[in-house]
């Protein structure tokens, strides 16, 4: 249906159009595990929208957004992140809709939470809710719930997740789907923070079960991105069961839609759970293995080690680009000079100094520039 709307679109000369199609062919793409093809469609997006719409519009938002989720997904972070700061807020509070809410929202959280650990990230969230509240945007909140406790679980807090999954604000239904199909995607969500937790409560027959439900939606529309992400889990449930032969060819079966494509955030993310099942897989299949996968099995490894040794949140206070706009603060400047002044839009400065007041706890300029020379930020 995109295809053919990117058809209609180019025959109508509707450039705003065109890129409208653009929007849901590369999400489409992306859904159904063609990362390459969808990365190429948002530069294409991206490109429209600079040309015609200009640098600091509402479709160049979008398409940066898009295509910072299909660079993370790759394990792009620093190209992501790059793409996200020009655009985040812009999308968070203007015209936009659900699946790009949600790519956007899940690719900042995912990067916050390496760069700058737990308490900032959830920090983060609770923006969002406050603008999804204002926008009256209510099918946002099961995915920040279930964000959260996926935080909890990776920083190692599983009481505290289990806590959220019991709170009345964490609502999963085996099969709802098929009931309230436009709710798949809170669905799928929902249900792999659930199967994470009995995961790491060692209940994997009750992951399973969720797993199952999850699978058979996935497989209906044809979602190769989610049964990637439902088949590493499953493969770690089997193995808690001791059907390790079941493992294997699971991962095995995840490995192989996600390698060509370059999809490799929904393995680091299990992190070394994951360990042991890949480095098996890369030992018992090296004659069936070709040579590119193997290398790629061996990045994932690497990958997952690296995470681990490096603590979450042990970079500076503010990123660099903050640090920068800092600076500029710090000198006096209005928003419009320091956008002139470090080649940024208007938007893309609010933005880091909403970051910046949430990372120092001020609510003014005066305020921010004060709490950053008692920290020495800056002089």
């Amino acid at each position: 249906l995109a295809i053919t709307a990117v058809r209609h679109m180019r025959a109508a000369n509707s450039i705003l159009g065109l890129n409208y199609a653009y929007y849901h062919l590369g999400l489409a793409q992306m859904y159904t595990g063609r990362l390459r093809e969808a990365e190429a469609t948002f530069r294409e997006a991206l490109a429209t929208a600079q040309e015609n719409f200009g640098s600091d519009s509402g479709q160049k938002a979008i398409s940066d957004v898009l295509l910072a989720a299909t660079l993370y997904m790759k394990g792009d972070y620093a190209g992501a992140e790059g793409y996200l700061e020009n655009s985040m807020e812009q999308v968070a509070t203007n015209d936009s809709w659900f699946d790009v809410l949600l790519s956007a929202y899940e690719t900042y959280i995912g990067i916050s939470y390496i760069k700058h650990g737990l308490a900032e990230t959830l920090a983060f969230i609770d923006r969002g809710e406050q603008n999804a509240r204002r926008r009256n945007l209510p099918r946002l909140q099961p995915f920040f719930q279930a964000a959260r406790i996926r935080l909890h679980i990776m920083d190692g807090d599983i009481p505290k997740a289990a806590t959220l999954v019991r709170s009345m604000d964490f609502v999963f239904t085996l099969g709802e789907w098929r009931n309230k199909p436009y709710l798949w995607r809170n669905h799928h969500t929902s249900g792999i923070a659930l199967s994470s937790l009995y995961l790491e409560q060692g209940a994997p027959g009750h992951a399973l079960e969720i797993l199952a439900d999850l699978r058979s939606k996935a497989e209906l529309g044809g979602h190769e991105l989610f049964l990637i992400e439902i088949g590493i889990q499953e493969a770690l449930a089997y193995r808690l069961v001791g059907r390790h032969a079941e493992a294997l060819e699971a991962i095995l079966t995840a490995l192989r839609a996600a390698l060509p494509e370059g999809i490799t955030r929904p393995f680091i993310d299990e992190g070394t759970g994951l360990e042991s099942l890949l480095s098996q897989a890369l030992r018992q299949q090296r004659e069936t293995i070709d040579s590119l996968a193997k290398i790629q099995i061996a990045g994932l490894l690497d990958a997952i080690r690296r995470e681990r040794a490096t603590p979450v949140g042990a970079e500076e206070l503010l990123s660099e680009r903050e640090q920068e706009v800092m600076t500029e603060l710090a000198h006096g400047y209005s928003n419009k000079e320091i956008a002139r002044a470090l080649n940024m839009t208007e938007n893309t400065v609010k933005f880091h100094l909403k970051n910046i007041y949430a990372k120092l706890g001020v609510e003014k300029r005066g305020q921010a520039v004060v709490k950053a020379r008692e920290k020495s930020l800056i002089v």
